[in-house]
């Protein structure tokens, strides 16, 4: 695959993410309308509710204050996340420029993704649906659920969600299982360089020795 087909697969890819939320898009040009930063933070507030402040971000025209608002939300949020925007990134954000804001897209998702992954892996009370949550069809909803006089804290994540990160963890455990071989087959290779060292080192030794032991006869 080519990197113009990798980078539209890509863009592809985070644009039909985009469309599973519920944000607040006019022009349905993504560089434009992610130029303020609004629909990110919105995003970001699903999954981090107790994170973003979204009276932080208003919508802005000017370059200038949409700058402000990614700035926030770099220092505020993103950062926290290990997402750290430079300063022409910002600039090149607010102006629109084609392909920034993928990049940001892309390391957002694959933050949220490990986040959701965590909670899993973590022992929450996970329970898996195909019910549909409008405003939160990527991420774990928290519930409560009253059972006789208990009242038991549970999280429901959707089926989509739950298939992602099961796949995520199986590739990841094929990786693992490819680099344990990689490792076995050079701890072998080492094994055989080791042992010709060694038997080399032997035969240089002998040879040392003989060659002082025949030149002390024939000095004598």
């Amino acid at each position: 695959m080519s990197k113009e087909s990798y980078i539209k697969l890509r863009a592809e890819e985070i644009h039909n993410w985009i469309n599973r939320y519920k944000i607040s898009r006019t022009n349905h040009h993504i560089s434009r309308d992610f130029s303020d930063a609004v629909p990110l933070a919105e995003i970001l507030k699903l999954h981090f509710p107790s994170v973003v402040d979204l009276q932080q971000y208003r919508p802005k025209n000017s370059i200038a204050q949409k700058k402000v608002n990614w700035k926030i939300l770099n220092r505020n949020v993103l950062s926290k996340l290990g997402i750290n925007l430079s300063a022409k990134k910002v600039d090149d954000l607010a102006r629109s420029q084609p392909g920034a804001i993928e990049k940001v897209l892309f390391q957002v998702r694959n933050s949220i993704k490990e986040k959701e992954k965590q909670k899993v892996k973590e022992g929450e009370d996970v329970s898996v649906t195909d019910t549909p949550f409008p405003a939160y069809e990527t991420t774990v909803v928290p519930v409560q659920l009253q059972d006789g006089h208990r009242i038991l804290l549970k999280k429901i994540i959707p089926s989509h969600i739950y298939d992602e990160i099961k796949k995520d963890i199986e590739e990841k455990a094929a990786e693992i299982i490819t680099l344990e071989d990689k490792v076995a087959k050079l701890e072998r290779v080492l094994r055989v360089r080791n042992a010709e060292i060694r038997n080399l080192t032997s035969q240089l030794r002998k040879l040392s020795t003989e060659y002082y032991t025949n030149n002390n006869l024939k000095s004598k």
